[in-house]
């Protein structure tokens, strides 16, 4: 099995991530090489993993939120033909640590292709009080009264042909959205 792990760590968040790898590589699928694709526009994480041929650093401008989060799609298309060739892809934040084993229980079905997390915070809400975009001229507007659950963005992944599908979809649909002066809502706008 080939799994890639997408990380993103521009800014303040390359704090995160020798804690995030060291737990990965010890919790996240023990024992299956994986290999990491890390977005950052810190020079030292070049030299840090200069001899580690699983780590692959690649040069990403911050652009400040909500764009860093509405680009991320984007920004893993940069590597689309090299994830391809991958059985299963995963994206974590930055803040993510393993804190216990994490293996074949988290691959998604083959009729979905892809697995996301609930967000804890918005579990116990009302579904009409989840914070959805409802704009209607917006492509991610979910109407009141539509939507069952709402998932967070700290964990995103699938099967390599679902994970590329989605990011080239939502790609198009934030890009068309923007083309239209629409920036859709997201939750740290709310907190």
């Amino acid at each position: 099995m080939k799994i890639a792990v997408l990380y993103i760590a521009t800014g303040r968040y390359i704090t995160f991530w020798k804690e995030f790898f060291e737990s990965s590589e010890f919790h996240f699928f023990k024992g299956t090489p994986k290999t990491y694709f890390v977005f950052t526009d810190s020079p030292a994480l070049s030299v840090a993993h200069s001899d580690s041929p699983n780590v692959n650093v690649l040069y990403l401008s911050k652009h400040g939120h909500p764009l860093d989060t509405l680009y991320r799609f984007r920004t893993f298309l940069t590597a689309e033909l090299a994830l391809k060739d991958f059985d299963y892809i995963f994206f974590f934040n930055a803040n993510v640590k393993f804190i216990r084993e994490v293996g074949v229980g988290i691959l998604p079905s083959p009729e979905e292709g892809l697995v996301c997390a609930l967000h804890p915070l918005m579990s116990k809400l009302d579904k009409c009080s989840y914070p959805y975009e409802r704009n209607p001229n917006s492509l991610a507007c979910i109407p009141m009264g539509s939507g069952s659950v709402y998932v967070q963005g700290a964990l995103i992944g699938g099967t390599s042909d679902a994970f590329l599908g989605m990011c080239r979809k939502l790609k198009k649909n934030i890009d068309d959205d923007l083309g239209r002066g629409i920036v859709a809502v997201c939750m740290m706008n709310r907190i």
